[in-house]
């Protein structure tokens, strides 16, 4: 694990003594904090990594790093969706989303119908998306606007 710059000069890392089999600590100016100990600030070091983990959409590697500090189960911090997520998950997932009842020309694969590289694929799709998303309020919405994230966040992950 390298180490993550989580926020505020802290960093989650392994290089540390204090880190043992893996789970990283939070460091910070040659301070050591454990998921139990209280920061300077008076917030918990377990609540501080928490919330930078749910922020915003973190890398696999970053919420795994997160979930090892915290002694949490893999598929904590809502990240099981996005761990295991591939680019063709997620295009077949927006193909759904934007047609539903399959009445478009690109069904029964809309992948192989585009015939263009995933990521091509998935940075198209993710405005399609989110422009639906537009279209529509509440959970919908919101549901239409995660997955363009994701998609945008996979297509742009791989390389």
């Amino acid at each position: 694990m390298d180490n993550i710059f989580v926020k505020d000069g802290f960093w989650l890392t392994v290089e540390h003594a204090a880190s043992s089999y893996g789970v990283p600590v939070l460091a910070r100016n040659g301070a050591v904090y454990g998921p139990g100990d209280v920061l300077p600030s008076g917030e918990g070091a377990s609540a501080f990594v928490e919330a930078w983990a749910k922020r915003e959409v973190r890398s696999p590697g970053e919420r795994a790093a997160a979930r090892r500090f915290l002694g949490l189960p893999p598929g904590a911090l809502g990240s099981e969706e996005w761990e295991c997520d591939t680019l063709r998950a997620l295009i077949l997932e927006a193909a759904e989303a934007l047609d539903p009842s399959h009445q478009g020309v690109q069904w029964p694969d809309p992948i192989e119908w585009d015939g263009r590289p995933l990521r091509d694929q998935a940075r198209d799709l993710y405005t399609l998306v989110d422009v639906a998303a537009a279209d529509y309020g509440g959970a919908k919405a919101a549901r239409l606007r995660a997955l363009a994230h994701r998609l945008w966040q996979a297509a742009t992950e791989v390389e």
